[in-house]
């Protein structure tokens, strides 16, 4: 049996909020009432935060182990420094460029990053410079009703160190880029919640989403459901319910799993993300401008998000679906609350570099070696041995290969002179420190 937390007021006037999120009304007669609700209200929510989680029904978990701002894109107006475009243009045409020494030239060091510069633009934007922290899209010269600067900063940054002092290093490789009195303002933000529930997510019927929006899908993965969305990707608003343990064996984002444990996750536990993309268009409509306005106003874009927008209903028999009751584990969903002590994470160093995935890297240059290892009859007792070996006819067959192709030989004395070069552009693809180009 489910636990569902009802209080029916039979008032009309003043304005309240229903559980199920859809305006009331209150007359001066439905005061005590009002009051009482209210009180109600102030004891349940202090309830729901004591406990660390929740037991519906004695059957369904809801468990938050983890809460927070996922993406954020942060727009800057202002004027380019002197002599920035020109740099980027000529770091863009050696990005482009067949020659490898020159490949590896393509970046930007500013405020200790070690920024890779893009062979081409993205969309409006003429220019792009990348690492683990930001991808920062840049006007060009003749760009005057563009921004300047258009941001995204990256996950792992938001939810390790937390926006604040994300954007605190952000704002100084802004001061490397523009003059002073820029502007900045919010374009785009993602806000979520991981938990741990019971609750049979494939289960929900399309009719039981109340919302105003008009697209919903639901994904699979062969059988296994993954996922909802509801809204558009070019909307001002959409959310996502869908497995993040699964989405992590895609993205590789391991460092979910270290905050998930600070909040009682364990191994093999399925964890479930709710998130809303919420753009420019809402965000201004709602008077949100800045990030110190999103930060202040976390919490009323939740519960505008999860009580007003979005609701997951239980069909009671009646026609009007707006008068369904909320699901218990929706309930619990409406109720979380964001900036309660500030940044909840766990704070740790967070690389500039992108660095591949070393799982990947280890198991896959093992594969060839191990490979090369049978075809030349070796075992794990002279392994050393075989990665030498290997080394050597590499080089041969790369000498080989420069002596036989005429672009090779223009472009590599040998070898080692090949080896060097891309390594070098990986260090560039990785936003290694070691290309020193000055800016």
């Amino acid at each position: 049996m489910k636990v569902i937390i009802r209080l029916q007021l039979k008032c009309c006037g003043l304005f309240y909020f229903h559980d199920n999120g859809h305006r009331g009304t209150a007359t001066a007669g439905g005061w005590r009432a009002s009051v009482a609700w209210f009180k109600f209200k102030t004891v349940r929510n202090l309830v729901y935060t004591a406990l660390s989680h929740y037991i519906i029904g004695g059957v369904m978990e809801f468990k938050v182990v983890h809460r927070g701002v996922d993406s954020l894109y942060v727009s800057y107006r202002g004027s380019m420094k002197e002599g920035v475009l020109d740099y980027l243009e000529s770091r863009k045409q050696l990005a482009r460029s067949d020659d490898l020494e020159e490949q590896a030239q393509a970046v930007l060091n500013i405020s200790g990053h070690h920024f890779e510069v893009w062979a081409k633009g993205s969309g409006i934007f003429s220019y792009v410079i990348d690492d683990n922290w930001f991808r920062i899209s840049i006007a060009g010269a003749g760009s005057k009703k563009l921004p300047a600067l258009y941001v995204q900063i990256r996950s792992e940054l938001l939810n390790c160190r937390g926006v604040e002092e994300s954007m605190k290093s952000l704002r100084c490789v802004v001061d490397e880029l523009l003059v002073g009195n820029y502007e900045e303002k919010v374009s785009r933000i993602d806000i979520f919640v991981d938990f741990v529930s019971e609750f049979n997510f494939d289960s929900i019927k399309r009719e039981s989403w109340i919302t105003q929006a008009k697209n919903i899908q639901q994904f699979w993965d062969g059988n296994d459901f993954t996922g909802w969305t509801i809204g558009r990707r070019s909307g001002d608003i959409l959310a996502r319910l869908y497995d993040k343990t699964v989405e992590l064996g895609i993205s590789n984002k391991e460092f979910f799993k270290e905050l998930w444990r600070s909040n009682g996750w364990q191994e093999g536990q399925r964890v479930i993300r709710l998130e809303f993309a919420l753009k420019k268009g809402l965000l201004s409509l709602l008077g949100v401008f800045t990030v110190t306005e999103v930060l202040e106003k976390l919490n009323d874009l939740w519960k505008m998000c999860t009580q007003e927008w979005l609701r997951f209903g239980v069909n009671n028999g009646t026609e009007n679906r707006t008068r369904w009751e909320t699901e218990s584990v929706w309930v619990c969903i409406q109720e979380v609350t964001f900036n309660d002590k500030g940044y909840s994470g766990i704070k740790r160093e967070v690389s500039r570099s992108r660095s591949p995935d070393i799982k990947r890297l280890y198991l896959n240059g093992l594969g060839y070696l191990l490979t090369y290892a049978a075809l030349k009859g070796y075992n794990s007792t002279n392994l050393l041995e075989a990665a030498k070996s290997f080394l050597r006819d590499a080089g041969t067959y790369l000498d080989a290969c420069v002596l036989n192709d005429d672009k090779a030989k223009k472009d590599f004395e040998d070898s080692m002179d090949y080896v060097d070069k891309k390594i070098n552009v990986k260090k560039k693809r990785f936003n290694m420190p070691d290309n020193d180009v000055p800016f």
